[in-house]
């Protein structure tokens, strides 16, 4: 008898053979690594945008990390000693060289929730809608959120609707 007889010959299992196990997942890894080149692309394509229009990469980066580990306080205690260190190597940070343009926590509420508002208007997330607004619109502090939303919305449609030739050059050119 020949192999190709004997493998008909055996007796059928209750599930499907090695190969058809294989061949289904080299698909999925395929398909897989398909998604992640087309997401990656898209990824990077994101990133050279934002570069193009000004956003330091680095920066961004470290910012997007600090806010999704959720742990502003952490990043705050080790710059502050990374300055500290710099300071003890009379390397410190001089005067002129660092200004923070910071949030005071005694803003009016009304303030406070303009800059939340257009926080949220510039939001990309397809859940941020005027419907998002935390305060009653009764008040002085839902009528700040909603228009600085709209505002900030208004925004970031014109932001989106850039092409990358748009932007300029830091000398002015295209």
């Amino acid at each position: 008898m020949s192999q190709a007889i004997a493998m008909q010959v055996t007796p059928a299992t209750n599930g499907p053979d090695d190969d058809a196990i294989v061949a289904v997942n080299l698909t999925r890894m395929r398909d897989a690594q398909e998604r992640y080149a087309s997401e990656n692309g898209s990824l990077r394509s994101t990133f050279a945008k934002a570069e193009q229009q000004g956003v330091h990469l680095k920066a961004a980066k470290r910012a997007l990390a600090i806010v999704k580990a959720g742990d502003v306080d952490a990043w705050l205690t080790e710059t502050s000693k990374v300055t500290s260190y710099l300071k003890i190597m009379r390397h410190g940070i001089t005067e002129n060289q660092l200004t923070l343009d910071l949030e005071s926590t005694l803003a009016p509420i009304e303030e406070k929730a303009g800059l939340d508002g257009r926080a949220a208007g510039l939001d990309t997330a397809e859940d941020a809608t005027e419907h998002s607004n935390p305060h009653d619109l009764s008040t002085k502090a839902g009528q700040s959120w909603l228009a600085a939303f709209r505002q900030g919305r208004s925004e970031r449609d014109l932001i989106l609707s850039m092409r990358d030739d748009e932007t300029e050059t830091e000398d002015g050119e295209d």
